[in-house]
C-alpha cells in the first residue's frame, strides 16, 4: 500500500466480507493519503535522485537510532512507515526521526525519540506524517 506499485495476487473478494472491507480501506487511504507522498517523493527523485523510499537515517544521519532501525521506512522525507512484523502481535515501539510527528489519529509526537507498545492492527498500519513547518 505504501510502495509505488500495488499489485494484489488474489482478489480481496475471494476471501470474505471482512478481507474486503480492509482492503477497500487500504484502498482509500493509499489514494487520499499515499499517492500524494509518492507523487512528491517521484518528483524529487527526478530532481535530484534521491530514492523514493528511504530509510530513517535518510532524514537523520548523525542520529544512530536511525541507523539501526530496518523495519520502518520512509515514503519521501515525510511518511514514515512502522509496519508490525512480528506474527501475532498488535503492537511495536517505533522510533522518529528529529522533528514533530502526526500519527494517524492527528496527535503529534515530538521526534528523536521512541513511542514504546504503539498500538496497530492489521488494517491500520502505524503511520506518521512529518510536520511541514519543521522541514529542513
Amino acid at each position: 500500500m505504501f510502495f509505488p506499485i500495488l499489485q494484489m495476487s488474489v482478489l480481496p473478494s475471494d476471501y470474505d466480507d471482512e478481507v474486503t472491507s480492509i482492503a477497500v480501506k487500504c484502498i482509500q487511504f493509499r489514494r487520499t493519503v499515499v499517492l500524494p507522498k509518492l507523487q512528491d517523493a517521484t518528483d524529487e527523485f527526478v530532481a535530484s535522485g534521491a530514492p523514493i523510499i528511504r530509510p530513517l537515517w535518510w532524514l537523520a544521519p548523525n542520529d544512530t537510532n536511525a541507523h539501526d532501525i530496518d523495519s520502518e521506512f520512509l515514503v519521501g522525507s515525510d511518511l514514515l512507515v512502522a509496519p508490525i512484523l512480528e506474527p501475532h502481535s498488535d503492537q511495536r515501539d517505533i522510533y522518529l526521526p528529529p522533528g514533530l510527528w502526526t500519527d494517524r489519529e492527528g496527535y503529534v509526537h515530538k521526534g528523536g525519540k521512541w513511542i514504546y507498545d504503539h498500538r496497530s492492527s492489521l488494517s491500520k498500519v502505524a503511520y506518521f506524517i512529518r510536520m511541514p513547518e519543521l522541514r529542513q
